[in-house]
C-alpha cells in the first residue's frame, strides 16, 4: 500500500501519480469546501460520510467536529482497504468509528444496478 503524505498527514493513497488525492486534500483541507461558519453543529456530532473514498473527508471532519461516533461507508472493494488503513491510523480513540464496505441505496433493485 503506497503512502503520501500531504500537509502533514501521511496517507495510504490508491492514485499512485497523486494527482487526484492532492485535488481532494485541496479541496477539503485547503479550500475548506464542507466548511460553513452558519451551520450549527452540536458538540460531539454524529457523522456520516457515504462515499468516504480514502477517509479524508471524515480526517477532516474528526479534526473539525470531534464527533463522538462516525459511519463511513464506501462501495469500492479496491478503495476500501485505503480508507481502513486512514481511518485507523490517523482518526483518534476518542472517536468511535464504524466503517463498511458497502453501498447505501433506496432499494435493492438500485445497488444491483449500480455499475
Amino acid at each position: 500500500m503506497q503512502r503520501m503524505t500531504f500537509g502533514g498527514l501521511e496517507l495510504s493513497v490508491i492514485d499512485p501519480h497523486e494527482r487526484d488525492t492532492k485535488y481532494i486534500y485541496d479541496e477539503i483541507f485547503v479550500s475548506q469546501i464542507y466548511y460553513h461558519p452558519e451551520m450549527r453543529i452540536p458538540k460531539h456530532p454524529i457523522i456520516m460520510d457515504v462515499g468516504s473514498n480514502i477517509g479524508l473527508y471524515g480526517i477532516w471532519a474528526h479534526r473539525q467536529y470531534q464527533p463522538s461516533e462516525m459511519y463511513c461507508y464506501e462501495a469500492s472493494p479496491r478503495t476500501f482497504p485505503y480508507l481502513k488503513a486512514n481511518v485507523e491510523r490517523l482518526i483518534g480513540a476518542e472517536t468511535k468509528v464504524h466503517i463498511f464496505n458497502r453501498a447505501l441505496a433506496r432499494s435493492r433493485d438500485l445497488a444491483k444496478s449500480w455499475p
